[in-house]
């Protein structure tokens, strides 16, 4: 099927993989897929030349920075991809994950957001909206060195808690 789409024009593939996590993403964002059978997805898109990147979103209600690392461990393994992109949770308006952030009292429901990149709308007791923007601004650099080099990184990681949200990304 990619052959027969790259032979007709297509051109570019953008992969919403949103979490590495199994559990979380079957369990609360309803995708019933196995790691194991998307890095196979991934191998044939790979295969078949098309340019793909691939998208995630941290930060969402009930995700910890372990889950996060579970996605930095499965995005290490995807390989050809040409982009990243690491986006925050936004609690859109009459979405499952606004409804279940509020009741949790992780969102001030008179907040809004003005961009994906800009700064985590959810306060969460063991993941606040600054490691949530801190890991979002260092979670490529996860991805891309050894895990020899990630204690340096996390360091990197806990500077950018200690600047203003203006002077972030």
């Amino acid at each position: 099927i990619f052959r027969m789409l790259k032979k007709i024009g297509c051109y570019r593939i953008s992969y919403g993989l949103e979490s590495g996590n199994e559990e979380f993403r079957r369990n609360v964002l309803s995708r019933k897929i196995s790691n194991e059978k998307l890095l196979h997805h991934f191998d044939i898109i790979a295969d078949c030349g098309i340019p793909f990147s691939v998208n995630l979103i941290i930060g969402m209600p009930h995700e910890t920075r372990d889950m996060v690392f579970d996605t930095i461990q499965l995005v290490k393994n995807i390989r050809n991809y040409d982009s990243l992109t690491v986006s925050i949770f936004v609690p859109y308006r009459g979405t499952v994950l606004r409804k279940v952030a509020i009741a949790e009292g992780w969102l001030d429901t008179n907040k809004t957001s003005t961009h994906t990149t800009h700064t985590s709308m959810l306060d969460m007791p063991f993941f606040t909206a600054k490691e949530i923007d801190g890991m979002m601004q260092t979670l490529p650099l996860y991805v891309e060195f050894d895990k020899s080099h990630w204690p340096e990184i996390e360091k990197i990681e806990k500077e950018v808690l200690r600047l203003p949200s203006h002077e972030r990304a």
